[in-house]
């Protein structure tokens, strides 16, 4: 008898402009308010789930994400790490986490 193996899926990273999109559709939120400067609580939690999903899915780097959000490589780390631990602590947002990776990854 001859076992097949599986092959790994590479699933091509979704692009940025599709991470943007879902997080503003997601937040209510237009690009420019997401972008501009300051430190808001509702465009912060988006722009950290915007980090969290293009790093989780390889789509951009901690340093283009930087640039991209006008803001220091530190803070684009930090704002992913709070995801990450808010995603070990609750199981709940955990699978909304995954919700939104699986949306992204889709079409």
């Amino acid at each position: 008898r001859t076992i097949l193996k599986s092959r790994p899926v590479h699933r091509r990273a979704p692009s940025m402009e599709k991470i943007l999109a879902h997080v503003c559709r997601n937040y209510r939120l237009q690009e420019t308010t997401l972008l501009a400067p300051g430190r808001a609580r509702l465009p912060a939690d988006a722009r950290a789930l915007v980090a969290w999903l293009a790093l989780k899915t390889k789509a951009a780097t901690l340093t283009a994400l930087a640039q991209q959000f006008g803001r220091d490589i530190s803070t684009v780390s930090h704002a992913f790490s709070r995801i990450e631990e808010r995603s070990r602590q609750s199981a709940t947002f955990a699978r909304a986490l995954n919700k939104h990776i699986y949306a992204i990854s889709q079409a």
